[in-house]
C-alpha cells in the first residue's frame, strides 16, 4: 500500500503558486479578461425574446 507524502508539491503547483505571490492581482485580470470574453452582458432576456419571437416556425418536416 501506498502512503501520501503531504508535503509533496508538484513543480507545476510550486509555480503558480510563486506566480500568484509574485503577481497578486493575477486572479483579478484572469476572470476580468474572462468576463469579457464569455459574459455578454450586452444582450438583455427581453433582446433574445424579441429576436427569437420574430422568426417564422419551422414546420415540422423540411425536406417535403
Amino acid at each position: 500500500m501506498f502512503l501520501k507524502n503531504k508535503k509533496y508539491k508538484s513543480e507545476v503547483s510550486e509555480f503558480i503558486s510563486n506566480l500568484k505571490s509574485k503577481n497578486p492581482k493575477l486572479e483579478k485580470t484572469q476572470n476580468l479578461g474572462r468576463s469579457i470574453l464569455w459574459d455578454r452582458t450586452d444582450v438583455s432576456g427581453k433582446e433574445t425574446f424579441e429576436k427569437s419571437s420574430d422568426q417564422l416556425k419551422q414546420s415540422s418536416y423540411v425536406y417535403f
